[in-house]
């Protein structure tokens, strides 16, 4: 009853009703201590005071109002809970010692509230300091407003002795309701103290202190503000590191690429506004056509330059030809003479076979077997008799020159720069000397009789030498590209080395002439196996791959680059090469094996990756666009007109009899109103999107970086303005501080 402000007569009454055994002078001793002290409300025996009469100097102290904002504020700076520790040290019984609390601030209430104050605000600053010293605040997002709730609701509850629950309830609530309207009036007086004048009157006062001057800075505008947003989101860090890697690479990357917060942003960009999407397309879709270029360059760059691999197996075969063209005319133009070996060696089964294959090819380039000393047995067989070799060698010389001079004659004749007589000439020469040389081998002796000095060509023993490679290239492996060869195999490939040992030994000229021959052929081989090795699977790549000597590599990898970029041709120009290219993990296991421990690989797949984002931002933005845009444009017809609105309405009340000025005109400046507004959220979202666009799709990665830096700077630099102008934490914790205190006050009354 005390609590509720009961009056002396109803408190009396009450007792006297419901037989309480309080004596007469006690109640007495009540309602009178109640008199002398207003705010008294119960809790605590009246008789503490006959126990804390100010008997000596600090006693007059400690009660006076001085000594109770001191005690107010050692109790709020220690959550409340001084009468808890005074009584867990041995200072008393704790319901006595709360109630000597109680009755001190209820003795000087303003006091004890303002010491309440002062001693939350000291507590919590440090509290902050020792958040912010072992970083145990920076896991939180707003660490301020938690401490805020946390230390209200601690001294709430230390401070309600009688409901600790509803009392950190309130205190927390208090703590909150301090924060925010702290923190709203601190920002109230940020944004004053950040306007011209504000700005001036204090670098003045700087100024008249020696403190360094603030300096201006502005907030990003409304697009700026939403770009930034997007990149804080995906990540500053990992957006820079994009744009940093495709302006390595050489890829032309835009914000809307890295990521798909800002591709979403430019998405939507460009389906308000007719601009945006005009430049979206003007942006994106010739540097998607572009994706060819960057891929082949990619190519050259990080693999090995493209050549055009039929011309440059064509012109390997010239090289080999020109190289060992000289060379084989003076090995052909030396006799080798028949040995025992050399007879024994054309006389093996894989010898006589090889004579039989030689003599075919040596018809299908149309050479006269008969000249070359083939000759066939009674049974069939190809045999190899000694010439006449002085006159072959002539006829065959002959023969060749008259067509080049047939060949130099044509050509003459279709330029008109070229002398045609002299032409003319030489070729006629050229076939009268071949006559010549017909009428020397006629006389020569009979092929079927020995010659006085029996010998063989070594065109003719160049022909066996290429029937017997005609014969083991069937036991090649096309996949390793080596011979596989069985028992009878390795007695083949050993006849034909003991015949080329033979003819060396006998021809040192032949020797020199092959070996001019063998290299630039075997890097054709070697390009040819690149080409075919786009379609391989990686692990026969690899098996040919490890047999290949460097140079051969080098021509096999060159084949393989050719294939690539070839195969990249070959797909729309809506399509993405890097796909097709590397798009399955077969594709990138060859890619791997065939440049095994290149460092361009990797910067190859990775431009694959980035080259996706890109794709992918082409096909988000420009494929959903136009039905937006539609749509917005459909909205701007169907807008209604306020005063048609209006005539419909009041048409509508006359032919019902129930007229309405007032609802007319209130009908017409409503739907007018709604027109407007809506027209001007267009007008600004249109230019909103005007001003993303550019920033959001401009695909130089270098400019595009540039701009998150500024952006960067810019807001550090507004954020450390609005840090010097708003007294956050002054305000804020004056603000907590008597939102913690007033919110437990009513529980202590």
């Amino acid at each position: 009853m005390l609590r509720a402000g009961a009056s002396d007569a109803a408190i009396r009454d009450y007792l006297a009703k419901s037989g309480a055994s309080a004596s007469p002078a006690s109640v007495n001793a009540v309602l009178e201590f109640r008199r002398r002290h207003p705010n008294y409300k119960g809790g605590y025996p009246v008789d503490l005071e006959n126990r804390e009469v100010a008997t000596t100097a600090w006693n007059r102290f400690a009660a006076s109002p001085l000594g109770t904002g001191i005690y107010a504020g050692v109790d709020a700076g220690l959550g409340g809970l001084t009468d808890e520790i005074a009584s867990v040290a041995g200072g008393g019984n704790l319901a006595d010692l709360n109630a000597r609390k109680q009755a001190a601030f209820a003795t000087n209430p303003a006091s004890a509230f303002t010491g309440q104050a002062v001693g939350t605000i000291g507590s919590m600053t440090g509290i902050g300091a020792l958040g912010r010293t072992t970083r145990l605040a920076s896991r939180f997002s707003n660490p301020a407003l938690i401490g805020d709730i946390a230390f209200g609701t601690a001294s709430g509850a230390g401070q309600s002795n009688d409901n600790r629950l509803l009392g950190g309830t309130l205190g927390g609530v208090g703590g909150l309701a301090g924060n925010l309207v702290g923190n709203t009036v601190a920002s109230g007086v940020g944004r004053l103290a950040r306007t011209p004048a504000g700005m001036a009157v204090q670098n003045r006062a700087r100024g008249m202190f020696g403190a360094p001057m603030l300096v201006d800075a502005r907030p990003l505008n409304s697009a700026d503000g939403a770009a930034f947003t997007a990149i804080d989101r995906a990540g500053v860090d990992n957006v820079t590191s994009q744009l940093t890697e495709a302006q390595r690479l050489g890829i032309p990357m835009s914000l809307a690429d890295t990521n798909p917060n800002l591709r979403e942003l430019a998405g939507a960009a460009v389906r308000r506004s007719p601009t945006a999407s005009s430049f979206a397309e003007d942006a994106l879709l010739p540097r998607g056509r572009g994706q060819y270029d960057r891929f082949t360059s990619s190519v050259n760059t990080n693999l090995g330059p493209t050549a055009n691999v039929p011309q440059l197996s064509a012109d390997l075969m010239t090289e080999a030809r020109t190289a060992a063209s000289s060379l084989y005319d003076r090995a052909y133009s030396n006799p080798v003479p028949s040995t025992p070996e050399m007879d024994a060696i054309l006389s093996t089964p894989f010898g006589r076979d090889a004579l039989g294959r030689a003599r075919t090819i040596a018809a299908n380039e149309r050479r006269s077997p008969d000249e070359l000393g083939f000759a066939l047995a009674e049974d069939g067989s190809v045999r190899l008799n000694p010439r006449p070799n002085d006159a072959i060698a002539r006829h065959l010389a002959a023969r060749a020159d008259l067509d080049d001079a047939q060949a130099i004659y044509k050509a003459a004749r279709s330029d008109p720069k070229a002398n045609v007589d002299l032409a003319r000439d030489q070729m006629l020469t050229a076939r009268e000397r071949l006559r010549q040389a017909e009428r020397g081998l006629a006389a020569s002796p009979d092929p079927s009789m020995p010659a006085s000095v029996p010998a063989y060509t070594t065109q003719t023993l160049d022909y066996v030498k290429r029937g017997m490679d005609d014969v083991l290239e069937e036991q090649r492996n096309p996949i390793t590209g080596r011979l596989v060869l069985d028992e009878a195999g390795r007695a083949q490939n050993q006849v034909r080395g003991q015949l080329l040992d033979e003819v060396d030994r006998l021809n040192p000229d032949f020797a020199a002439a092959r070996s001019a021959y063998a290299g630039p052929m075997e890097s054709r081989d070697a390009l040819a196996r690149g080409t075919d090795a786009y379609r391989l699977h990686p692990d026969e790549l690899g098996m040919q791959v490890g047999t290949q000597s460097p140079e051969q590599l080098g021509q096999m990898q060159l084949g393989y680059r050719g294939a690539m970029v070839d195969h990249a041709g070959q797909i729309r120009d809506s399509g993405n090469p890097w796909e097709t290219t590397l798009g399955s993990p077969l594709a990138r296991q060859r890619l791997e094996t065939m440049y095994s421990g290149n460092p361009g690989v990797a910067n190859m797949l990775r431009q694959r990756e980035l080259e996706a984002q890109l794709a992918q931002t082409t096909n988000g933005i420009l494929g959903n666009s136009r039905t937006a845009q539609r749509g917005i444009a459909d909205e701007a017809f169907a807008a209604t007109n306020p005063l048609i609105e209006g005539g419909l309405h009041a048409g509508a009340a006359l032919a019902t009899g129930g007229t309405s000025i007032p609802g007319t005109a209130a009908r017409v400046a409503g739907a007018g109103l709604k027109n407007w507004m809506v027209r001007g959220q267009n007008r600004m979202s249109e230019a909103r999107a005007e001003a993303l666009a550019p920033v959001l799709l401009n695909t130089n990665p270098a400019a595009s970086l540039d701009q998150v830096l500024q952006y960067l700077s810019q807001q550090r630099q507004w954020q450390q303005l609005v840090e010097q102008t708003t007294p956050r934490r002054t305000l804020g914790m004056f603000g907590r501080s008597l939102g913690s205190q007033a919110a437990v006050v009513p529980l202590n009354r």
